[in-house]
């Protein structure tokens, strides 16, 4: 996760603040994104003992088993902070 080009050449519906006026535009992106850090994996990255403590601290529906779906769908990320320059035309 160094580098990643992103491009879009299409139609956008451009609206106003009150969403009363609504316009067509034809728009093409061009970026370029750079990682400016390591990438995060909230799977690895995490100490299993404290996710431990965490699934024993919550809320269980039925009292004999933990919510361990919960847990696995939202520790199921990544993050990666990083910039995107490009242009924009329309």
């Amino acid at each position: 996760m160094r580098r990643w080009r992103i491009f879009y050449c299409g139609m956008l519906r451009e609206t106003s603040t009150d969403n009363e006026v609504e316009e067509t535009v034809f728009v093409k992106f061009v970026f370029i994104w750079k990682a400016s850090s390591d990438v995060y994996d909230c799977n690895v990255d995490n100490n299993p003992r404290e996710i431990a403590t965490a699934m024993a601290k919550a809320d269980w529906k039925y009292g004999f088993s933990p919510p361990v779906k919960k847990f696995l769908d939202a520790f199921n990320f990544y993050a990666q902070t990083g910039v995107a320059t490009g242009d924009c035309f329309s």
